[in-house]
């Protein structure tokens, strides 16, 4: 039998256990020196020499043990070893076992003992497991709240965990503090240990203050300005009256790492091919308050394109794509225009099925002259069909719903112009917060493409209010749906109590009838609306019926039925108010044909596209009311997505309504003047005025409006607004002229809050204002007030 021993990673020692054994192993050792004086070396087995062993003397392992574990299963060590029973046993593999065994991360002290066992050895595996990591907590964190730390650094509980982790999600936690630009953070981390195998974790933060951008400085840069470049990095100085509110003007490494890369981008979008631009370099104050951040700039040398070509291409010819793009020979390279000329070539391939196209640019430069040859290297791929369409992050929204705003189809070929229409169709159900389309090629000629789609709330209740400069002060009290059980159907109801007016709706939506693009409505209502000098009161309901045909071009036929009468008229109303509101109520039949043309990309933002529409309104006595009239709006929209994300916005509504009763335009006529129509006016001022300044609804008007929309906070979706508003409400008799139309201008701001709703607040100006009318106006509206 061999003496009983332990092994570790450092060394073989043999030790002895009793005394008797002690004498064994004497004698042993010295009837091994006679052998090995005997024997020659290549007979010798031992440390390191186990290969030479003959059969005879080779020592076998009979049973593997293990010992110490408590949560790891003993299954589960045994498959993770190398060795197994019925192995020739060496001290080689028993260092590269615990080494192995050392590597899973679950123990924080391996060893392996052997014992004799019925002619071989018991193997004895005895480990320690690391504790578990049961809960972990942040303390004193108050400006970065715990959910961000744990989505930012995730710490994985219920895990085995040593010093040398907690070591790492300290340093990841600093780090992730140092991005968002505090510098004085302190953490230190405190084990509890509730029993030998599991353990609390808290992070004691002292957050600090920030540390902000003193100055921002370039080396090196003789093309550009420094005004230029910091007006093309993200990095801002420390501006006392903004920086609170955006954040700008604190250092995020980050951003830093990512402003160099702008800068290049703005070289080689200029022609400076050979351009660097190193990592910023920080300068630390003494107080760690403030930062000195310099980036440094080799410009190299201006080139001109010299020559483009391609190599690849079959289905066109060289001269067919380079017609096609807009980089020129003898023209300064711009790797910008070159980066949107191959986009627009994979649009050109991709909208005739060839999905795979790519396009390659090889550049070989004459430093000497300053000159740049371009050549394309391109791969055509082949024409692709659309294998499955697969969906998936809808739990509430059916398949379907989703399906039939798509423009493509499974096994239909590829189409990338397809492919944008669908994403902007589905991005304007508004039931995503967030979509995403994604290709997966699965062979030369197949692809599938892959939806994912992050749910947001379509359904409200809620109990509030807002405030309007028309309305005053507004309570609401709202129940919406706008994905009825995941149909895509829209079912609301809400009840507005104003200063002006009174709401009561109720509305049903089917978007699509028996999966058909047609749609149908139903809507009750109850209206009532103060002019100063008396109240109008609407009670009733419509139906409606919509069709689509084609892409962008929409339909539908409506019948409204509804009672009509005036109330707490005064003396003071005009004399036509006086004179209809003596005949009672009056009740309205109508029907309504409308058209309109809608290529707006995103609905809830557009930026560019446009929507075209024009209404058309009957009522009579053959439909069962006492009113006769018909009326036509035509309205029309423009969105030009321009430089730095604005947008520049055109508006133009023309309306008229034909009166053949005598009084039906005051009850179907139009309102101008207010933040809705002409701004810098009060609500209905520029319209028809009786002699006491009451409200008379027009028979005709005209409007525009264009607007200027700029981002001016970005980070908190605060956007700018300047405006020029002209229009006029007209009265009957009065001739409809551009030379009659009123004027304000103004500016604005936009804040869109999940919490509240929007906020929108606007400054305008009444251009040409009369002696009894206000020069300007202020204009907001608070809430989500429909």
């Amino acid at each position: 039998m061999l003496p009983y021993a332990v092994y570790d990673t450092s060394c073989s020692l043999l030790k002895v256990e009793s005394l008797g054994k002690i004498v064994l192993y004497f004698i042993l050792v010295n009837f091994g020196i006679l052998l090995i004086l005997l024997i020659p070396d290549n007979r010798a087995w031992g440390a390191g020499s186990d290969k030479s062993m003959t059969a005879d003397q080779a020592i076998y392992i009979k049973v593997i043990e293990i010992r110490g574990n408590k949560k790891i299963e003993a299954s589960t060590i045994r498959g993770k070893l190398i060795v197994k029973e019925g192995d020739r046993f060496s001290t080689d593999m028993i260092r590269s076992e615990i080494k192995n065994l050392y590597k899973l991360g679950y123990f924080e002290d391996v060893r392996i003992d052997t014992a004799g066992f019925e002619g071989g050895i018991k193997l004895i595996i005895g480990v320690i497991e690391k504790p578990i990591l049961k809960e972990v907590t942040y303390i004193g964190n108050e400006k970065i709240k715990s959910d961000t730390i744990k989505e930012k650094v995730p710490v994985k509980k219920e895990s085995f965990i040593d010093l040398a982790q907690i070591k790492s999600y300290q340093e990841k936690l600093t780090q992730y503090y140092k991005g968002e630009g505090y510098y004085n953070i302190e953490i230190v981390p405190v084990i509890e240990k509730l029993d030998p195998r599991q353990i609390n974790l808290s992070f004691y933060i002292k957050e600090g203050n920030k540390t902000e951008i003193k100055t921002i400085s370039f080396e090196g840069n003789k093309v550009f300005s420094d005004k230029k470049l910091k007006n093309t990095i993200e990095l801002k100085e420390y501006f006392w009256l903004t920086s609170w509110l955006t954040d700008r003007g604190v250092y995020k490494s980050e951003e830093g790492q990512n402003d160099a890369e702008r800068i290049k981008e703005l070289y080689l979008n200029n022609g400076y091919l050979m351009v660097q631009a190193g990592a910023p370099e920080l300068t630390l104050s003494t107080d760690k308050k403030w930062f000195h951040v310099k980036y440094t700039i080799t410009e190299g040398p201006q080139f001109t394109i010299r020559k483009v070509s391609t190599s690849g291409n079959i289905l066109f010819n060289q001269d067919e794509i380079l017609q096609k793009i807009k980089t020129r020979e003898n023209e300064i390279f711009k790797r910008d225009i070159l980066r949107q000329d191959i986009s627009n070539l994979t649009d050109f391939y991709g909208e005739k099925g060839y999905a795979f196209f790519n396009a390659n640019p090889q550049f070989v430069t004459d430093n000497e002259n300053k000159k740049v040859d371009i050549h394309l290297e391109i791969s055509e791929g082949k024409l692709t069909t659309i294998r499955n369409i697969e969906i998936s992050g809808n739990d509430k929204t059916r398949d379907k719903v989703i399906r039939r705003e798509l423009r493509l189809d499974e096994q239909d070929t590829f189409n990338t112009k397809a492919l944008k229409r669908s994403y902007e169709r589905v991005r304007n159900l508004g039931f995503f917060e967030n979509l995403e389309i994604s290709p997966e090629r699965v062979s030369e000629n197949l692809m599938d493409l892959h939806i994912k789609v992050k749910e947001k709330s379509t359904g409200q209740i809620s109990v509030g209010g807002g405030y309007s400069s028309v309305d005053h002060l507004i309570g609401m009290f709202e129940i919406s749906q706008g994905n009825f059980l995941g149909r895509g159907e829209l079912l609301k109801a809400r009840a507005q109590l104003g200063g002006r007016s009174t709401i009561y709706d109720i509305t049903f939506r089917e978007p699509y009838i028996n999966d058909q693009p047609i749609s149908g409505s139903i809507n009750l209502f109850h209206l009532e609306q103060n002019y100063i000098s008396y109240y109008e009161r609407k009670v009733g309901g419509s139906l409606g019926v919509g069709k689509s045909f084609g892409e962008y071009l929409n339909g539908n036929l409506s019948y409204t039925y509804q009672y009509i009468d005036f109330f707490n008229v005064l003396y003071t109303a005009p004399d036509r108010i006086l004179s209809v509101s003596a005949l009672g109520q009056t009740v309205s039949s109508s029907l309504g044909l409308g058209l309109s043309y809608d290529t707006r990309d995103f609905f809830f933002d557009p930026k560019t596209g446009g929507r075209n529409s024009i209404a058309l309104t009957y009522a009579g006595r053959e439909l069962g009311g006492n009113e006769q009239f018909y009326k036509v709006v035509a309205d029309s929209s423009r969105y030009f997505n321009l430089f730095w994300d604005t947008v520049l916005s055109l508006h133009g509504q023309a309306g008229y309504i034909r009166d053949m009763s005598g009084f039906s335009a005051l009850f179907e006529g139009f309102i101008v003047g207010g933040m809705n129509t002409v701004r810098g006016f009060d609500y209905g001022k520029a319209g028809p005025l009786g002699l006491d300044g009451s409200i008379i609804p027009a028979s005709k008007s005209l409007v525009f409006n264009t607007e200027f929309i700029f981002p001016l906070v970005p980070e908190a979706k605060i956007k700018g607004v300047f405006f020029f508003d002209a229009g006029r409400g007209f009265d009957e008799g009065d001739t409809v002229s551009l030379d009659g139309l009123r004027y304000g201008a103004g500016f604005g701001l936009r804040w869109v809050i999940p919490q509240i709703g929007p906020i929108r607040f606007e400054w305008g100006y009444d251009l040409y204002p009369l002696p009894t009318e206000s020069r300007s106006r202020f204009d907001f509206s608070i809430g989500s007030v429909f």
